[in-house]
This record gives C-alpha cells, sequence and structure tokens, in this order.
C-alpha cells in the first residue's frame, strides 16, 4: 500500500520555504508560532474559531495533513491553485 504523500507543488513551496520537501518540522513550528496547538496525535487547532488562515499556514496545514497524516480540526478552503504571492 503506498502512503500518501503531498503534491509535489506543495514539497516544492515546503522546500523553498524552510529548505525540506518532505521534513515537517519547518511547517509544525511555522504554524505553532502562529498560535496554532498539535495535540500529541497530531491533531492541529488554531489559535482561535475566527481565526483567518493565511495562505502560508493553509499550505503548511496541508502539508503536514497530506504528506505526514496530521489532522486539522477547523475549516480551511480549499484552494486548487497557489496564487502568485504563494508560489513565488
Amino acid at each position: 500500500m503506498k502512503m500518501p504523500t503531498a503534491h509535489v507543488k506543495v514539497r516544492a513551496l515546503m522546500n523553498k520555504w524552510f529548505g525540506d520537501p518532505i521534513d515537517d518540522t519547518g511547517p509544525r513550528d511555522f504554524i505553532r508560532a502562529r498560535g496554532y496547538t498539535i495535540t500529541s496525535d497530531g491533531t492541529i487547532t488554531p489559535p482561535s474559531p475566527s481565526h483567518t488562515v493565511s495562505p502560508y499556514e493553509h499550505w503548511c496545514i496541508v502539508f503536514l495533513c497530506d504528506e505526514w497524516d496530521y489532522g486539522f480540526q477547523g475549516t480551511i478552503y480549499q484552494v486548487e491553485e497557489m496564487r502568485d504571492d504563494v508560489r513565488n
């Protein structure tokens, strides 16, 4: 059985932002610094129910969920294409 992996474009973003396309340390530390909590079972919770997820937070959460099987307790909207300000 093949393990789930993040999309190649999401991995490329993680490599660009944190210097590694697979390691979860950079994205995990980034969202923690933004006020998110991560429980011992890997559930990511936003700082408050009304928190607006930034594009950077969004892609870090997508990466952690897709690549590392973290869970997210909150709402983020599916983004089909990466915005230029995030991709570049």
